[in-house]
């Protein structure tokens, strides 16, 4: 009826309005009488792409840690039980398949907690890319935060540099 056509409207938008913004703290269960919200806001047919992409990037640290100094990109397929998000099974594709570094992968990426959905299982795939390497060029946020870190721990150095890098 109409609850399912709201829940379909989009996971976050249609059903966070309704309860005056406070949403971010009730996604956990953690906001006094969460457990009540949660049922009261039945999730989506189709979870959203955007929350389970956000949900597996949460773990993206750990999966980088796992990957070691390799450049290539971890690509996993992870089956989803729709009714809490738990993950309840993790494929790494190649080329960490079959490596030492794919049941490290496996773990981390399990603790990732993924949209509900009303189906009984879903599945999602997810590509972790290698952190940049340091120095180079690359815009991503972990990259600039590594720089300006830096250029706080020795502003002289970077000067210098700057100024070779104009003198040329």
């Amino acid at each position: 009826g109409m609850v399912d056509s709201l829940a379909q409207l989009g996971s976050s938008s249609g059903s966070r309005a309704g309860r005056g913004g406070g949403g971010s703290a009730a996604i956990g269960g953690a906001a006094p009488g969460g457990s009540a919200g949660s049922r009261a806001e039945a999730p989506a047919a189709e979870p959203s792409r955007v929350d389970a992409m956000a949900a597996l990037r949460r773990v993206q640290d750990p999966v980088r840690r796992c990957m070691g100094e390799r450049r290539e990109v971890a690509r996993v397929e992870v089956t989803v039980r729709g009714t809490d998000g738990r993950i309840t099974a993790v494929n790494v594709r190649a080329p960490f398949a079959g490596t030492p570094a794919e049941a490290c992968i496996t773990r981390a990426v399990r603790t990732a907690t993924m949209p509900r959905s009303r189906r009984e299982t879903y599945r999602f795939q997810h590509a972790f890319r290698p952190a940049p390497i340091a120095g180079t060029g690359s815009s991503g946020a972990t990259g600039n935060a590594v720089r300006s870190r830096r250029a706080r721990q020795r502003p002289a150095l970077d000067q210098e540099m700057v100024d070779e890098a104009e003198a040329r």
